[in-house]
């Protein structure tokens, strides 16, 4: 259980590496990896505006 609390960051970085890949995307200024691993609630927040400005709903994600 404590090893999927400490790495829970590794699914939200492959969920924004996909993100990036489908809206062609740059990785600038920083990677993915680091951004999720130092900043994730910031992370999610991008990815989340970035769904809803392109008519998407981010509760579904991707699909």
């Amino acid at each position: 259980m404590l090893m999927g609390v400490q790495c829970h960051w590794v699914l939200s970085w492959i969920y924004r590496r996909k993100l990036r890949a489908k809206f062609g995307l740059p990785a600038e200024p920083c990677g993915d990896c680091c951004v999720h691993f130092c900043c994730e609630s910031c992370a999610l927040c991008q990815e989340h505006a970035e769904l809803k400005n392109r008519g998407m709903d981010p509760s579904k994600g991707l699909h």
